[in-house]
């Protein structure tokens, strides 16, 4: 199948600069060039959600459904059901008929979520679904054929699985025909101001607020704390700090009492994190090249005036490229 020309404004966001970032949406797009299976793997929270809706809006099934559950919540009593579907009083309880998963999917993508936590059971019928692309629902004698691209995503170690023989080997072969790991907040601290000034822009509207940045003190906390729960974390503090809020500036003291204020000392690894001034050098810059060096519009997006971000300019000894 061919990529579709959609631009990435058109898509969900997987914001961020960094090396990391740019190698995970280099795979993306080229997920998007075919019907290939991808596995999605890294810690909760890191964006695997967004990178598989990123993945079907590229491809050519974007005018398709997509359809996504979480194998976790899956027992074998609701497999069958849930992913292949069931026909009316073929147990207790099913009243009507109910179109699975796969059949919902049809024409388009199959996001299965937490993958690792299928039983046994449930890992055998999937393989054989994929393998024979065809389905029967509960109760059902028709053989109905199944046109779904399949996206997988685990925050487990599966080929620590397969090992320990917890997860079948065959399956995990067949899920990962490309694998694609979505690294960690603590693994792209400089991403950080990018995320926050996005998640300003998108919980505005949300919340009633008119909030324009976070304050100094606030971003330079903000890259200290370790995100045991990564992206997913951060947009769940910028929200209760935004929340609090009483100005145009989410402040240090409006930040919940997850983030761990610290003073100025150096933290424990602290030598391998990026300082504050490399972190303000590398935010004004992208914003800059994001708007061609329109400083007006820049300085909006800052939260600033015209006139703080030519000192910041000047500061950090910006210089503005010839193709700008």
């Amino acid at each position: 199948m061919t990529q579709s020309n959609v631009h990435d404004a058109d898509l969900p966001a997987l914001v961020g600069g960094s090396v990391e970032i740019a190698g995970v949406s280099h795979l993306i797009r080229t997920a998007a060039q075919s019907d290939i299976t991808v596995m999605l793997t890294g810690e909760s929270g890191t964006g695997k959600t967004v990178a598989a809706r990123r993945i079907h809006a590229l491809s050519a099934r974007r005018g398709g459904p997509f359809i996504q559950t979480n194998c976790a919540g899956l027992t074998d009593t609701l497999i069958d059901s849930e992913l292949f579907g069931h026909e009316r009083g073929s147990f207790t309880g099913a009243e009507r008929q109910h179109a699975g998963k796969f059949e919902l999917a049809h024409g388009g993508t199959l996001f299965l979520d937490e993958v690792g936590e299928l039983s046994a059971r449930a890992q055998a019928k999937l393989l054989n679904v994929i393998e024979e692309r065809t389905l029967t629902r509960v109760g059902g004698e028709t053989l109905l054929r199944t046109d779904v691209r399949l996206i997988v995503a685990t925050n487990s170690d599966l080929r620590h699985l397969v090992k320990e023989r917890r997860f079948r080997g065959d399956l995990f072969f067949r899920l990962s025909e490309l694998a694609i790991h979505l690294p960690t907040l603590r693994d792209r601290r400089e991403d950080i101001p990018e995320l926050v000034a996005h998640f300003i822009s998108q919980l505005n509207s949300e919340l009633g607020k008119h909030v324009r940045r976070v304050s100094d003190a606030a971003l330079a906390q903000l890259v200290k704390h370790d995100w045991p729960g990564n992206v997913r974390e951060l947009r769940n503090v910028i929200k209760s700090g935004m929340a609090t809020a009483s100005h145009d500036a989410v402040w240090i003291e409006d930040l919940p009492l997850t983030i761990e204020i610290t003073g100025q000392e150096a933290l424990p690894g602290s030598d391998d994190l990026p300082t504050l001034e490399d972190v303000e050098r590398r935010h004004v810059e992208k914003v800059l090249l994001a708007v061609h060096w329109k400083k007006v519009t820049a300085a909006k997006l800052l939260g600033i005036t015209r006139a703080t971000l030519d000192r910041k300019i000047a500061k950090h000894k910006l210089s503005k490229p010839a193709s700008a």
